[in-house]
């Protein structure tokens, strides 16, 4: 649909920068879903989303508000499991989640030092780790003992 009248400035402006431009809000939301929507694509990068995302991110706007209602609620908690499994599907499916975005392959190479923390031994010179994990761990089996 064509918007009535004259156009506003905003409307006309060329985007000169070479940014990509975040995805607004349908007009179909009310005022706390469209904050929520808002919320969500301004904590992503812009190249993040495309405009065939804004259906799931709709509904993860209102998932998160309707999870928000509820965790309020102790006697829904059987709705608030559903809001937040909606919700974490959502978040998922749209790569917002730290395992929707890293490869666990790579994810050592994103290390400081190129290692990942779970491969790190107790002598290693990349790890930031204490020194005497080992031995701490066998003083406190002795003191079990």
């Amino acid at each position: 649909m064509r918007q009535r009248g004259r156009r506003s400035a905003e409307a006309l402006a060329i985007n000169v920068s070479g940014a990509p431009t975040r995805l607004t809000a349908p007009s179909g939301l009310n005022a706390k879903e469209r904050a929520q929507f808002e919320e969500l694509v301004n904590a992503a990068d812009p190249n993040h989303f495309r405009k065939g995302d804004t259906p799931l991110l709709v509904s993860l706007a209102q998932a998160t508000l309707l999870a928000q209602k509820l965790g309020r609620d102790p006697t829904k908690v059987g709705e608030w499991e559903k809001a937040t499994r909606v919700q974490m599907s959502l978040a998922t499916k749209l790569r917002m989640t730290p395992q929707a975005r890293f490869d666990r392959k790579t994810v050592g190479s994103m290390q400081p030092g190129g290692i990942a923390p779970w491969h790190r031994t107790p002598n290693d010179p990349n790890s930031d780790e204490d020194e005497e994990w080992p031995r701490a761990a066998a003083d406190d089996k002795k003191d079990l003992q």
